[in-house]
C-alpha cells in the first residue's frame, strides 16, 4: 500500500481522477453524484483499488471511488 498524489485537473467536468498509475471513477459508487476527491489516496500497489474512503460524497459522507483502469505512461 502506498500513499500517492492526485496528477491532472480535477473539476466539475471531470469524470475519472488518477492516482499513480491507476484511474478511479470521480463519482460515488451508490448514487453515481460527482464527489470532491482528496488530493492524495492510499492505494493498493499490489492490486487496484484504494485501500479507504478517499472522497467526499454530498449525499453519502466518505467513500471510495470505484476502481477503473490503469493508466498508460
Amino acid at each position: 500500500m502506498a500513499l500517492i498524489q492526485m496528477t491532472g485537473d480535477e473539476g466539475w467536468w471531470s469524470r475519472t481522477i488518477t492516482f499513480g498509475d491507476q484511474i478511479f471513477s470521480a463519482r460515488c459508487p451508490k448514487c453515481a453524484r460527482f464527489v470532491r476527491v482528496d488530493e492524495t489516496a492510499k492505494v493498493w500497489t499490489e492490486r487496484a483499488g484504494v485501500a479507504e474512503p478517499n472522497a467526499t460524497c454530498a449525499k453519502h459522507g466518505r467513500v471510495e471511488t470505484p476502481f477503473l483502469d490503469w493508466a498508460v505512461i
